[in-house]
Protein backbone atom coordinates (compact mmCIF):
# COMPACT_ATOMS: atom_id res chain seq x y z
CA UNK A 1 0.00 0.00 0.00
CA UNK A 2 2.88 2.45 0.84
CA UNK A 3 4.10 1.86 -2.36
CA UNK A 4 1.62 2.41 -4.25
CA UNK A 5 1.32 5.63 -2.78
CA UNK A 6 4.40 6.80 -3.36
CA UNK A 7 4.19 5.94 -7.19
CA UNK A 8 1.21 7.82 -6.98
CA UNK A 9 3.14 10.56 -5.30
CA UNK A 10 5.91 10.88 -7.72
CA UNK A 11 3.84 10.63 -10.64
CA UNK A 12 1.99 13.42 -9.31
CA UNK A 13 5.28 15.61 -9.12
CA UNK A 14 6.12 14.18 -12.24
CA UNK A 15 2.95 15.91 -14.11
CA UNK A 16 3.06 19.18 -11.83
CA UNK A 17 6.74 19.58 -13.27
CA UNK A 18 5.95 19.02 -16.46
CA UNK A 19 2.99 21.33 -16.88
CA UNK A 20 5.55 23.99 -15.04
CA UNK A 21 8.02 23.36 -17.57
CA UNK A 22 5.53 23.69 -20.75
CA UNK A 23 4.64 26.64 -19.05
CA UNK A 24 8.21 27.99 -18.19
CA UNK A 25 8.46 26.99 -22.54
CA UNK A 26 5.70 29.17 -23.64
CA UNK A 27 6.82 31.81 -21.59
CA UNK A 28 10.69 31.92 -23.06
CA UNK A 29 8.92 31.37 -26.83
CA UNK A 30 6.95 34.49 -26.13
CA UNK A 31 9.66 36.78 -24.69
CA UNK A 32 12.12 35.40 -27.74
CA UNK A 33 9.25 36.34 -29.76
CA UNK A 34 8.99 39.88 -28.36
CA UNK A 35 12.74 40.28 -28.50
CA UNK A 36 13.03 39.77 -32.03
CA UNK A 37 10.32 42.34 -33.00
CA UNK A 38 12.24 44.75 -31.17
CA UNK A 39 15.20 44.57 -32.70
CA UNK A 40 13.80 44.53 -36.26
CA UNK A 41 12.22 47.61 -35.21
CA UNK A 42 15.77 49.09 -34.17
CA UNK A 43 17.11 48.05 -37.35
CA UNK A 44 14.48 49.52 -39.15
CA UNK A 45 15.11 52.65 -37.36
CA UNK A 46 18.85 52.82 -37.58
CA UNK A 47 18.67 52.88 -41.08
CA UNK A 48 16.31 55.56 -41.04
CA UNK A 49 18.94 57.74 -38.99
CA UNK A 50 21.66 56.75 -41.02
CA UNK A 51 20.06 57.51 -44.48
CA UNK A 52 19.02 61.26 -43.45
CA UNK A 53 22.11 62.10 -41.94
CA UNK A 54 24.06 61.26 -45.25
CA UNK A 55 21.92 63.24 -47.09
CA UNK A 56 22.87 66.37 -45.49
CA UNK A 57 26.13 66.82 -47.11
CA UNK A 58 25.67 66.94 -50.51
CA UNK A 59 28.57 65.82 -53.07
CA UNK A 60 31.24 69.19 -53.65
CA UNK A 61 33.39 67.88 -56.47
CA UNK A 62 32.36 66.01 -59.69
CA UNK A 63 31.81 61.81 -59.73
CA UNK A 64 34.79 61.73 -61.95
CA UNK A 65 37.78 63.50 -59.91
CA UNK A 66 37.08 60.95 -57.24
CA UNK A 67 36.77 57.19 -59.32
CA UNK A 68 39.75 56.22 -57.65
CA UNK A 69 39.53 56.77 -54.05
CA UNK A 70 39.29 54.38 -51.53
CA UNK A 71 36.81 54.61 -48.56
CA UNK A 72 38.01 56.93 -45.67
CA UNK A 73 37.98 55.87 -41.91
CA UNK A 74 35.63 56.88 -39.29
CA UNK A 75 37.89 59.94 -38.28
CA UNK A 76 37.49 61.15 -41.75
CA UNK A 77 33.71 61.96 -41.44
CA UNK A 78 34.34 63.36 -38.02
CA UNK A 79 32.02 66.65 -38.67
CA UNK A 80 29.23 64.09 -38.49
CA UNK A 81 29.70 63.54 -34.79
CA UNK A 82 26.04 61.97 -34.61
CA UNK A 83 25.90 59.99 -37.46
CA UNK A 84 26.55 56.52 -36.87
CA UNK A 85 29.53 55.19 -38.48
CA UNK A 86 29.52 53.91 -42.12
CA UNK A 87 31.81 50.82 -41.49
CA UNK A 88 29.21 49.41 -38.74
CA UNK A 89 27.17 48.73 -41.86
CA UNK A 90 29.51 46.06 -42.99
CA UNK A 91 30.99 44.67 -45.75
CA UNK A 92 29.33 46.40 -48.77
CA UNK A 93 31.00 46.06 -52.59
CA UNK A 94 31.01 49.72 -52.91
CA UNK A 95 34.17 49.57 -55.05
CA UNK A 96 32.50 51.15 -58.04
CA UNK A 97 31.07 53.87 -56.09
CA UNK A 98 33.00 57.48 -55.16
CA UNK A 99 33.98 56.92 -51.50
CA UNK A 100 35.08 60.44 -50.47
CA UNK A 101 33.05 62.06 -47.59
CA UNK A 102 32.57 64.91 -49.56
CA UNK A 103 31.73 62.86 -52.79
CA UNK A 104 29.81 59.98 -50.90
CA UNK A 105 27.26 59.09 -52.96
CA UNK A 106 24.41 57.70 -51.30
CA UNK A 107 22.89 55.46 -54.36
CA UNK A 108 24.60 52.31 -52.94
CA UNK A 109 21.93 52.69 -49.60
CA UNK A 110 18.94 53.07 -51.84
CA UNK A 111 18.97 49.00 -51.93
CA UNK A 112 19.59 48.45 -48.08
CA UNK A 113 17.21 51.42 -46.52
CA UNK A 114 14.38 51.22 -48.78
CA UNK A 115 11.39 50.75 -46.60
CA UNK A 116 7.56 50.87 -47.73
CA UNK A 117 7.41 53.23 -44.82
CA UNK A 118 10.09 55.41 -45.56
CA UNK A 119 9.91 56.02 -49.33
CA UNK A 120 13.50 57.08 -50.79
CA UNK A 121 13.97 59.69 -53.53
CA UNK A 122 15.22 58.29 -57.25
CA UNK A 123 19.00 59.10 -57.70
CA UNK A 124 20.14 61.79 -59.51
CA UNK A 125 19.98 61.33 -63.33
CA UNK A 126 23.53 62.95 -63.49
CA UNK A 127 25.23 59.26 -61.76
CA UNK A 128 26.38 56.73 -64.26
CA UNK A 129 25.31 53.52 -64.83
CA UNK A 130 28.72 52.43 -63.20
CA UNK A 131 27.20 53.51 -59.89
CA UNK A 132 23.43 51.79 -60.53
CA UNK A 133 25.23 48.57 -61.34
CA UNK A 134 27.25 48.84 -58.07
CA UNK A 135 23.36 49.08 -56.00
CA UNK A 136 21.91 46.39 -57.57
CA UNK A 137 24.73 44.35 -56.87
CA UNK A 138 24.02 45.25 -52.68
CA UNK A 139 23.06 43.06 -50.41
CA UNK A 140 19.30 43.75 -49.21
CA UNK A 141 17.84 43.49 -45.55
CA UNK A 142 14.61 41.87 -46.62
CA UNK A 143 13.53 38.05 -47.06
CA UNK A 144 14.21 36.93 -50.57
CA UNK A 145 11.66 35.21 -52.11
CA UNK A 146 10.32 32.04 -51.57
CA UNK A 147 12.06 28.87 -52.90
CA UNK A 148 10.32 26.63 -55.20
CA UNK A 149 8.89 23.48 -53.64
CA UNK A 150 11.30 20.71 -53.17
CA UNK A 151 11.29 17.65 -56.39
CA UNK A 152 9.73 15.00 -55.61
CA UNK A 153 11.62 12.10 -55.30
CA UNK A 154 11.57 9.78 -58.41
CA UNK A 155 11.64 6.57 -56.87
CA UNK A 156 8.54 5.87 -53.49
CA UNK A 157 7.73 2.61 -52.30
CA UNK A 158 3.86 3.46 -53.19
CA UNK A 159 2.40 0.33 -51.95
CA UNK A 160 4.13 1.01 -48.31
CA UNK A 161 2.83 4.31 -47.81
CA UNK A 162 -0.72 3.16 -48.84
CA UNK A 163 -0.45 0.40 -46.76
CA UNK A 164 0.64 2.79 -43.61
CA UNK A 165 -2.08 5.24 -44.49
CA UNK A 166 -4.88 2.43 -43.81
CA UNK A 167 -5.68 3.14 -40.38
CA UNK A 168 -3.87 5.32 -39.57
CA UNK A 169 -4.02 8.65 -37.63
CA UNK A 170 -1.13 10.86 -40.02
CA UNK A 171 -2.54 13.48 -41.77
CA UNK A 172 0.76 14.35 -42.79
CA UNK A 173 0.97 11.16 -45.07
CA UNK A 174 -2.28 11.60 -47.04
CA UNK A 175 -0.91 15.16 -47.73
CA UNK A 176 2.04 13.89 -49.21
CA UNK A 177 0.55 11.28 -51.10
CA UNK A 178 -2.15 14.17 -52.47
CA UNK A 179 0.92 16.07 -53.60
CA UNK A 180 2.47 13.07 -55.63
CA UNK A 181 -0.80 13.71 -57.49
CA UNK A 182 -0.89 17.05 -58.18
CA UNK A 183 3.18 17.48 -58.50
CA UNK A 184 4.16 14.27 -59.31
CA UNK A 185 5.37 12.86 -62.44
CA UNK A 186 3.44 11.00 -65.34
CA UNK A 187 5.27 8.05 -64.27
CA UNK A 188 4.94 8.52 -60.53
CA UNK A 189 0.96 9.79 -60.98
CA UNK A 190 0.40 6.87 -62.85
CA UNK A 191 2.13 4.40 -60.64
CA UNK A 192 -0.34 5.79 -57.46
CA UNK A 193 -3.40 5.72 -59.16
CA UNK A 194 -2.36 2.14 -60.58
CA UNK A 195 -1.55 0.71 -56.52
CA UNK A 196 -4.46 2.62 -55.70
CA UNK A 197 -7.09 0.33 -57.35
CA UNK A 198 -6.41 -2.42 -55.14
CA UNK A 199 -7.13 -0.55 -52.09
CA UNK A 200 -9.98 1.66 -52.89
CA UNK A 201 -12.44 0.41 -50.35
CA UNK A 202 -10.11 0.70 -47.66
CA UNK A 203 -9.25 4.36 -48.66
CA UNK A 204 -12.64 5.46 -49.04
CA UNK A 205 -13.21 4.06 -45.63
CA UNK A 206 -10.74 5.50 -43.97
CA UNK A 207 -10.65 9.06 -42.45
CA UNK A 208 -7.71 10.56 -44.36
CA UNK A 209 -7.76 7.81 -47.11
CA UNK A 210 -11.39 9.12 -47.91
CA UNK A 211 -9.43 12.61 -49.28
CA UNK A 212 -6.69 11.06 -51.33
CA UNK A 213 -9.41 9.51 -53.07
CA UNK A 214 -11.51 12.69 -53.69
CA UNK A 215 -8.56 14.14 -55.49
CA UNK A 216 -8.07 11.08 -57.07
CA UNK A 217 -11.51 11.02 -58.51
CA UNK A 218 -10.93 15.03 -59.74
CA UNK A 219 -7.61 14.03 -61.40
CA UNK A 220 -9.05 10.68 -62.92
CA UNK A 221 -12.44 10.26 -62.91
CA UNK A 222 -11.83 6.82 -64.94
CA UNK A 223 -10.89 5.57 -61.27
CA UNK A 224 -14.44 5.75 -60.27
CA UNK A 225 -14.84 2.35 -62.78
CA UNK A 226 -13.20 0.41 -59.81
CA UNK A 227 -15.77 1.53 -57.52
CA UNK A 228 -18.82 0.12 -59.58
CA UNK A 229 -21.44 -1.76 -57.32
CA UNK A 230 -20.11 -0.41 -54.22
CA UNK A 231 -21.89 2.88 -53.63
CA UNK A 232 -24.67 1.01 -51.70
CA UNK A 233 -21.64 -0.03 -49.09
CA UNK A 234 -20.13 3.07 -49.44
CA UNK A 235 -23.18 5.08 -48.33
CA UNK A 236 -23.30 3.21 -44.93
CA UNK A 237 -19.84 5.24 -44.07
CA UNK A 238 -19.89 8.16 -43.23
CA UNK A 239 -16.17 8.73 -44.89
CA UNK A 240 -17.23 6.56 -47.73
CA UNK A 241 -20.67 9.25 -48.19
CA UNK A 242 -18.44 12.35 -48.76
CA UNK A 243 -16.69 9.99 -51.74
CA UNK A 244 -20.29 8.97 -52.93
CA UNK A 245 -20.78 13.15 -53.32
CA UNK A 246 -17.57 13.19 -55.26
CA UNK A 247 -19.24 11.04 -57.63
CA UNK A 248 -22.04 12.54 -58.00
CA UNK A 249 -20.85 16.17 -58.57
CA UNK A 250 -18.60 14.88 -61.70
CA UNK A 251 -20.03 15.54 -65.12
CA UNK A 252 -18.30 12.24 -66.76
CA UNK A 253 -20.48 9.68 -66.11
CA UNK A 254 -19.87 8.72 -62.51
CA UNK A 255 -23.51 10.08 -61.20
CA UNK A 256 -25.05 7.62 -63.44
CA UNK A 257 -23.16 4.79 -61.79
CA UNK A 258 -23.85 5.84 -58.42
CA UNK A 259 -27.89 6.57 -58.66
CA UNK A 260 -27.73 3.06 -61.16
CA UNK A 261 -25.59 1.33 -57.95
CA UNK A 262 -28.56 2.72 -55.51
CA UNK A 263 -31.04 1.14 -57.51
CA UNK A 264 -29.72 -1.89 -57.28
CA UNK A 265 -30.09 -1.92 -53.49
CA UNK A 266 -32.74 -2.78 -50.83
CA UNK A 267 -33.36 1.25 -50.44
CA UNK A 268 -35.32 0.65 -47.85
CA UNK A 269 -32.44 0.31 -45.68
CA UNK A 270 -30.54 3.02 -46.86
CA UNK A 271 -32.82 5.76 -47.50
CA UNK A 272 -32.89 6.70 -43.38
CA UNK A 273 -29.31 6.49 -42.63
CA UNK A 274 -27.87 9.23 -41.07
CA UNK A 275 -24.84 9.11 -43.14
CA UNK A 276 -26.66 9.11 -46.61
CA UNK A 277 -29.22 11.83 -45.92
CA UNK A 278 -26.38 14.33 -48.02
CA UNK A 279 -26.11 11.65 -50.80
CA UNK A 280 -29.83 11.25 -51.38
CA UNK A 281 -30.01 15.36 -51.10
CA UNK A 282 -27.76 15.61 -53.59
CA UNK A 283 -29.04 13.08 -55.95
CA UNK A 284 -32.97 14.76 -55.53
CA UNK A 285 -31.48 17.94 -56.35
CA UNK A 286 -29.29 16.64 -59.37
CA UNK A 287 -31.00 17.82 -62.67
CA UNK A 288 -31.11 14.42 -64.24
CA UNK A 289 -30.81 14.07 -68.18
CA UNK A 290 -31.83 10.32 -68.35
CA UNK A 291 -35.79 10.27 -67.88
CA UNK A 292 -35.96 7.15 -67.86
CA UNK A 293 -33.37 6.44 -64.48
CA UNK A 294 -35.27 9.48 -62.84
CA UNK A 295 -38.65 7.74 -63.25
CA UNK A 296 -37.28 4.44 -61.77
CA UNK A 297 -35.80 5.86 -58.65
CA UNK A 298 -39.05 7.67 -58.06
CA UNK A 299 -40.77 5.13 -58.33
CA UNK A 300 -38.34 2.82 -55.74
CA UNK A 301 -38.26 5.76 -53.52
CA UNK A 302 -41.88 5.42 -53.45
CA UNK A 303 -42.40 1.37 -53.04
CA UNK A 304 -39.99 1.27 -50.47
CA UNK A 305 -41.78 3.73 -47.89
CA UNK A 306 -45.43 2.32 -49.28
CA UNK A 307 -47.02 2.42 -45.46
CA UNK A 308 -44.21 3.78 -43.63
CA UNK A 309 -44.54 7.59 -44.61
CA UNK A 310 -46.42 8.29 -41.41
CA UNK A 311 -43.71 6.68 -39.65
CA UNK A 312 -40.79 8.00 -41.68
CA UNK A 313 -41.97 11.69 -41.36
CA UNK A 314 -42.31 11.37 -37.77
CA UNK A 315 -38.54 10.32 -37.58
CA UNK A 316 -36.14 13.31 -37.56
CA UNK A 317 -33.76 11.41 -40.24
CA UNK A 318 -37.23 10.62 -42.03
CA UNK A 319 -38.46 14.67 -42.01
CA UNK A 320 -34.92 15.50 -43.21
CA UNK A 321 -35.46 13.12 -46.00
CA UNK A 322 -39.49 13.99 -46.92
CA UNK A 323 -38.46 17.61 -46.60
CA UNK A 324 -35.89 17.04 -49.72
CA UNK A 325 -38.44 14.78 -51.48
CA UNK A 326 -41.23 18.13 -51.07
CA UNK A 327 -38.58 20.52 -51.76
CA UNK A 328 -37.09 19.40 -54.98
CA UNK A 329 -40.90 18.40 -56.28
CA UNK A 330 -40.06 14.69 -56.20
CA UNK A 331 -43.63 14.27 -54.65
CA UNK A 332 -46.58 14.80 -56.79
CA UNK A 333 -50.34 15.75 -56.04
CA UNK A 334 -51.68 12.31 -56.43
CA UNK A 335 -48.70 10.10 -54.84
CA UNK A 336 -50.01 7.38 -52.54
CA UNK A 337 -47.33 9.09 -50.13
CA UNK A 338 -49.05 12.59 -50.51
CA UNK A 339 -52.50 10.80 -49.77
CA UNK A 340 -50.99 8.82 -46.93
CA UNK A 341 -49.95 12.11 -45.46
CA UNK A 342 -53.31 13.85 -45.62
CA UNK A 343 -55.28 10.50 -44.34
CA UNK A 344 -53.24 10.96 -40.77
CA UNK A 345 -52.82 14.73 -40.97
CA UNK A 346 -53.62 15.30 -37.20
CA UNK A 347 -50.77 12.76 -36.26
CA UNK A 348 -48.31 14.46 -38.52
CA UNK A 349 -49.64 18.14 -37.79
CA UNK A 350 -49.24 18.16 -34.66
CA UNK A 351 -45.80 16.07 -34.14
CA UNK A 352 -42.23 17.32 -33.34
CA UNK A 353 -40.98 16.51 -36.67
CA UNK A 354 -43.96 15.90 -38.96
CA UNK A 355 -44.59 19.85 -38.99
CA UNK A 356 -42.26 20.34 -40.85
CA UNK A 357 -43.07 18.48 -43.94
CA UNK A 358 -46.57 20.18 -43.45
CA UNK A 359 -44.60 23.72 -43.50
CA UNK A 360 -42.69 22.23 -46.83
CA UNK A 361 -45.73 21.56 -48.36
CA UNK A 362 -47.58 24.63 -47.73
CA UNK A 363 -44.17 26.51 -49.11
CA UNK A 364 -43.01 24.38 -51.79
CA UNK A 365 -46.26 22.26 -52.84
CA UNK A 366 -48.46 23.23 -55.70
CA UNK A 367 -51.89 25.18 -55.14
CA UNK A 368 -53.93 21.63 -54.89
CA UNK A 369 -51.66 19.99 -52.23
CA UNK A 370 -52.09 23.66 -50.32
CA UNK A 371 -55.75 23.71 -50.95
CA UNK A 372 -56.08 19.96 -49.33
CA UNK A 373 -53.99 20.92 -46.86
CA UNK A 374 -55.68 24.20 -45.90
CA UNK A 375 -58.63 21.99 -45.45
CA UNK A 376 -57.23 19.96 -43.09
CA UNK A 377 -56.57 22.71 -40.98
CA UNK A 378 -60.03 24.04 -41.08
CA UNK A 379 -61.81 20.67 -40.33
CA UNK A 380 -58.86 20.37 -37.08
CA UNK A 381 -58.41 23.73 -36.67
CA UNK A 382 -59.52 23.70 -32.65
CA UNK A 383 -57.12 20.93 -31.90
CA UNK A 384 -54.32 22.22 -34.38
CA UNK A 385 -54.70 25.88 -32.83
CA UNK A 386 -54.02 24.83 -29.77
CA UNK A 387 -51.06 22.37 -30.40
CA UNK A 388 -47.44 23.90 -29.76
CA UNK A 389 -46.22 22.13 -33.03
CA UNK A 390 -49.57 22.63 -34.92
CA UNK A 391 -49.80 26.13 -34.41
CA UNK A 392 -46.53 26.32 -36.72
CA UNK A 393 -48.30 24.79 -39.43
CA UNK A 394 -51.55 27.59 -38.96
CA UNK A 395 -48.44 30.23 -39.63
CA UNK A 396 -47.03 28.87 -42.63
CA UNK A 397 -50.70 28.39 -43.88
CA UNK A 398 -51.87 32.07 -42.88
CA UNK A 399 -48.69 32.51 -45.16
CA UNK A 400 -49.03 30.97 -48.10
CA UNK A 401 -52.83 30.11 -48.73
CA UNK A 402 -54.20 33.41 -48.91
CA UNK A 403 -56.98 35.98 -48.35
CA UNK A 404 -59.61 33.29 -48.30
CA UNK A 405 -58.17 31.29 -45.60
CA UNK A 406 -57.53 34.14 -43.40
CA UNK A 407 -61.18 34.76 -43.60
CA UNK A 408 -62.15 31.42 -43.02
CA UNK A 409 -60.21 30.70 -40.38
CA UNK A 410 -60.77 34.19 -38.63
CA UNK A 411 -64.51 32.71 -39.05
CA UNK A 412 -63.36 29.16 -37.19
CA UNK A 413 -61.90 31.52 -34.15
CA UNK A 414 -65.24 33.45 -33.62
CA UNK A 415 -67.43 29.96 -33.29
CA UNK A 416 -68.32 29.05 -30.03
CA UNK A 417 -66.27 25.95 -30.32
CA UNK A 418 -63.75 26.08 -27.15
CA UNK A 419 -64.34 24.23 -23.96
CA UNK A 420 -67.10 24.99 -21.55
CA UNK A 421 -66.23 27.56 -18.65
CA UNK A 422 -68.49 27.54 -15.83
CA UNK A 423 -70.40 30.91 -14.87
CA UNK A 424 -71.49 32.73 -11.79
CA UNK A 425 -75.04 33.53 -12.72
CA UNK A 426 -76.23 31.07 -15.45
CA UNK A 427 -74.30 27.15 -15.81
CA UNK A 428 -72.15 26.82 -18.20
CA UNK A 429 -71.25 29.28 -21.23
CA UNK A 430 -69.22 28.18 -23.85
CA UNK A 431 -66.31 29.77 -24.90
CA UNK A 432 -64.69 31.16 -28.52
CA UNK A 433 -61.47 29.06 -29.62
CA UNK A 434 -60.06 32.92 -30.13
CA UNK A 435 -60.04 33.58 -26.21
CA UNK A 436 -57.81 30.18 -25.71
CA UNK A 437 -55.79 30.79 -28.57
CA UNK A 438 -55.17 34.48 -27.00
CA UNK A 439 -54.46 33.13 -23.63
CA UNK A 440 -52.14 30.05 -24.85
CA UNK A 441 -48.10 31.30 -25.34
CA UNK A 442 -47.55 29.15 -28.56
CA UNK A 443 -50.77 30.48 -29.60
CA UNK A 444 -49.47 34.08 -29.69
CA UNK A 445 -47.26 34.21 -33.00
CA UNK A 446 -50.51 33.51 -34.66
CA UNK A 447 -52.51 36.50 -32.95
CA UNK A 448 -49.88 39.25 -32.46
CA UNK A 449 -47.26 41.01 -34.64
CA UNK A 450 -44.58 38.28 -34.73
CA UNK A 451 -46.30 36.51 -37.51
CA UNK A 452 -46.76 37.67 -40.71
CA UNK A 453 -50.13 37.62 -41.06
CA UNK A 454 -51.01 38.62 -37.36
CA UNK A 455 -54.19 39.10 -35.90
CA UNK A 456 -53.96 42.88 -37.10
CA UNK A 457 -54.28 41.78 -40.64
CA UNK A 458 -57.15 39.29 -39.58
CA UNK A 459 -59.26 42.19 -38.25
CA UNK A 460 -58.41 44.73 -41.36
CA UNK A 461 -58.84 42.32 -43.87
CA UNK A 462 -61.66 41.09 -42.53
CA UNK A 463 -65.05 42.44 -43.14
CA UNK A 464 -66.87 45.12 -40.74
CA UNK A 465 -69.02 42.54 -38.92
CA UNK A 466 -66.30 39.94 -38.44
CA UNK A 467 -63.88 42.50 -36.97
CA UNK A 468 -66.49 44.11 -34.67
CA UNK A 469 -67.60 41.15 -33.51
CA UNK A 470 -63.62 39.56 -32.68
CA UNK A 471 -63.09 43.14 -31.21
CA UNK A 472 -66.54 42.54 -28.92
CA UNK A 473 -65.40 38.97 -28.09
CA UNK A 474 -61.75 39.95 -26.83
CA UNK A 475 -63.81 42.26 -24.59
CA UNK A 476 -65.83 40.16 -23.38
CA UNK A 477 -63.45 37.99 -21.86
CA UNK A 478 -60.88 40.82 -21.23
CA UNK A 479 -60.74 39.75 -17.45
CA UNK A 480 -59.45 36.59 -17.98
CA UNK A 481 -56.96 37.15 -20.79
CA UNK A 482 -55.79 39.88 -18.57
CA UNK A 483 -54.58 37.18 -15.96
CA UNK A 484 -51.74 36.08 -18.48
CA UNK A 485 -48.78 38.06 -20.48
CA UNK A 486 -50.37 36.65 -23.62
CA UNK A 487 -53.77 37.48 -23.57
CA UNK A 488 -52.98 41.39 -22.62
CA UNK A 489 -50.87 41.59 -25.70
CA UNK A 490 -54.35 40.52 -27.47
CA UNK A 491 -56.23 43.31 -25.72
CA UNK A 492 -53.88 45.65 -26.12
CA UNK A 493 -53.87 44.62 -30.35
CA UNK A 494 -57.78 45.13 -30.62
CA UNK A 495 -57.72 48.14 -29.22
CA UNK A 496 -55.32 49.79 -31.48
CA UNK A 497 -56.82 47.71 -34.21
CA UNK A 498 -60.29 48.96 -33.22
CA UNK A 499 -58.78 52.86 -33.39
CA UNK A 500 -57.10 51.82 -36.51
CA UNK A 501 -60.94 51.06 -38.35
CA UNK A 502 -62.01 54.16 -36.50
CA UNK A 503 -59.32 56.43 -38.40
Amino acid sequence: MTQALTEVLRLEAIRHLEERWEGMEKWVNERMRVVEMQLMHMERQFWKRSHSMVLRGPPSTPLSSVETSSVSSRSSIAPYSDTPSIESLGPLDCSDTPSTPDSLSTSCLYSIVEDKESPLPEPPASQGAETHMAAADLPRIWAPPPSPPAALPDHVNIEVKLRALIGSDRPELSAELQRFLKHGSPALRSSLLEHMQALLIPLVQDRFGHFLVMRALRLEPSLGAHLRGFSSTMIRHPYGAQVVLCMLGQETGLHDQVLTDLLACHLRDVLLLPEALPVWRKVFSTPWEDPSLLRRLRDAVSDALQGQWVATVNSEDGSALCQSLVEHHWLRDHDSGVQELLDHFLDIACHQWGVWVIQHMLEHGTPIMRAAIAHHLLQTTSIVSLSSYGSKAIQSALHWCGAPFQQQYAERLCQLSGPIRASRTSGTVPRPLLIDLAAAQHGLPIITEVCAYPLTQLLTTAHPMRRSLMIRLVERHASFLQGNRSGARVCLLCDRARAMARS
